[in-house]
Formats: C-alpha cells, structure tokens, sequence
C-alpha cells in the first residue's frame, strides 16, 4: 500500500489526462485545462503493506477528481485527489493466498508541476508531491492501524531525476 502500489493505480489516469490536455494544448496554440471526475473505480496491484513492508495484492475500489493544465510546448501542471477502501491479500510461499488481511480507507493526493513529455513524463526542470493516508484493521486479531507517507521529487532541466524523498510512517 506503499506509494508505488496505491499511487500507481491512479497515475496512468493522471498520465492519461495529461496526454489528452498537453496534445489539445500544443494543437490549439493556447493553454488547455480538463477536469475529470470518476466513481466506483476498481483496480487490483502487487504492492508492500505499509507497516510491515510485507508484499502483498491489494485491491482498491476508489472515487476521485484529476486537473490538468497544459502550455504549447508542454509545460504544465496536473493534480489528483481519490479517497476510497483497501483490501490487502499478504503473500504466503510467494502468492496471495486469497485471504484479506487488512482492509480500511485511504486518500491519496498527487500534483506536479513542469516540462512534460507527450506521455506525462518529466522531460525538463519540474516537481512533483504525493502524499498518501490511511487506516485500517487486521483481520487475525482486530488491530487498528493508521498510516502516512510523503514524497516530493525535484528535476533538473534534461529531466533526470535531483532530488527525491519519500517517508512513510505507520502506528498500530
């Protein structure tokens, strides 16, 4: 449930989104700005749990809102908020074993800002945040547990990656 599982299921939208506004930008000569709003999505990934780092399938049924603004020439900026459930399946011998054993909430905000490919890919000097909360409880004993994690990332002007962070924190 880290960032690299939750997070990814909705940056390929993100990507999606910006793809559709920096092509309608580059065309029109002026910047494009979209909005998309979506419900009930669901989608299934590998990911680590977030208090133990444990790998594990989660599955995440999510509603949320994306914006992006694109300039001819690519620069720009998108953000996106989904708020929604979890449902995590830890690995067993290397599998999930079909078990749920942790669900709960969880919302997730992404923005980025700069020189972007036709793809959503930084190709000049741009930033990027996330942050990702949640909560949950284990299904062996009840347990509660609360999560947080942040990252920003920071590119030079080819686009190469400068600087990055990213925490995560749990209680339980």
């Amino acid at each position: 449930m880290r960032r690299a599982g939750f997070v990814g299921a909705g940056l390929a939208a993100v990507i999606a989104l910006s793809l559709l506004v920096a092509l309608n930008a580059a065309a029109s000569g002026r910047a494009e700005t979209k909005t998309k709003h979506f419900r009930d999505k669901t989608q299934t990934f590998k990911g680590p749990n977030p208090c133990t780092g444990e790998r594990a399938e989660i599955t995440i049924t999510f509603d949320g809102v994306r914006h992006a603004t694109f300039h001819p020439g690519g620069k720009g900026h998108f953000n996106d908020t989904e708020h929604g459930t979890f449902a995590l399946d830890t690995f067993v011998n290397g599998q999930p074993d079909g078990d749920v054993d942790a669900s709960g909430r969880f919302t997730n905000r992404d923005s980025a800002s700069g020189q972007f490919d036709q793809h959503g890919n930084p190709v000049g000097r741009a930033e990027f945040s996330f942050g990702l909360n949640g909560r949950g409880t284990n299904a062996d004993d009840g347990t509660r547990f609360h999560f947080h994690e942040n990252g920003h990332g920071v590119t030079d002007p080819s686009g190469a990656l400068k600087l990055f962070f990213d925490k995560t924190h749990c209680t339980q």
